[in-house]
């Protein structure tokens, strides 16, 4: 049995974890209030300690790791990344040619085919496996069975947010975009998920996850809107197929520390930690 086996029954799952912003923050307060049962954080991987890194050390004994490979000498059975696409990038193999299961929620670095393809050959030789989170969107089961026979003809995500959450976007940037004083609704890109993930890669982690369970990168389309009227970011999820149709409208919440997370993206990992061991799974 492999050292990363996260789903025995009764077993003490040993959590590592990359980042410690709004989605890192959630989980450690998540496994000190005891929302997680039989987790223990046995290392952080973080550029700076702050005060929640430093409760879990005092409270929960857990290892301040200044590199990665501090953090694999801790042995953890999975780790949690949540410090964004660069460090997705520069850790995951290391983790995955360790025997260690990554639950990676900067999933729009997995748009570039070389690293996916990098990450599930070592993942394929080394035992450890890509946890792909799903509570941030949901219907990725939906989409796994309709592909399973390929037989989705269509799928089309559309995000809408205000424009403070595109703030800073590669994409607007490169190509001049200002929505500064725009009054309305106003579609900023179209096009494949596969140049979607890099030209906002930090708003379209939930694109890159529906790519990933449904038609790929290259086939689901991506739409990304600017609206300075709507209350919460907006992801319409519409696929049509031999299965049936399908569609999906989720208004999510910000994170109240960090308006440019999903607060449903924090609770998704808390989830998918839960979801990786007992007697009880979905999948």
């Amino acid at each position: 049995m492999r050292k990363s086996d996260t789903g025995r029954k009764g077993s003490m799952i040993k959590l590592g974890l990359i980042g410690c912003g709004a989605i890192g923050s959630a989980v450690v307060n998540a496994i000190l209030e005891e929302e997680v049962p039989n987790v223990r954080l046995v290392g952080i991987l973080s550029l700076s300690s702050n005060e929640v890194i430093d409760r879990a050390q005092r409270l929960l004994g857990t290892h301040f790791a200044h590199t990665i490979e501090e953090l694999i000498e801790l042995a953890p059975d999975m780790v949690v990344e949540a410090a964004g696409q660069p460090a997705l990038k520069a850790y995951a193999r290391s983790l995955l040619a360790a025997g260690i299961d990554v639950l990676p929620m900067s999933v729009g670095a997995l748009a570039d085919p070389d690293f996916l393809a990098d990450l599930v050959q070592e993942a394929n030789r080394k035992g450890g496996g890509l946890l792909i989170p799903s509570g941030a969107i949901g219907a990725l089961d939906v989409l796994r069975s309709g592909c399973a026979a390929g037989e989705v003809d269509e799928l089309i995500l559309t995000s809408t947010k205000r424009p403070a959450a595109l703030r800073g976007a590669p994409y607007l940037i490169e190509h001049g975009i200002s929505l500064e004083g725009i009054q309305g609704p106003v579609t900023v890109f179209d096009g494949p998920a596969a140049q979607a993930c890099n030209a906002f890669p930090e708003s379209i982690n939930i694109g890159a996850a529906v790519s990933l369970a449904g038609l790929g990168f290259e086939r689901t389309r991506i739409r990304i809107v600017a609206d300075p009227n709507v209350p919460r970011t907006t992801h319409s999820l519409r696929a049509r197929g031999a299965f049936g149709e399908l569609q999906l409208t989720l208004r999510s919440s910000p994170h109240p520390d960090n308006p440019r997370t999903s607060y449903l993206a924090c609770l998704g990992a808390i989830a998918a930690i839960k979801n990786s061991r007992g007697p009880l799974r979905f999948v």
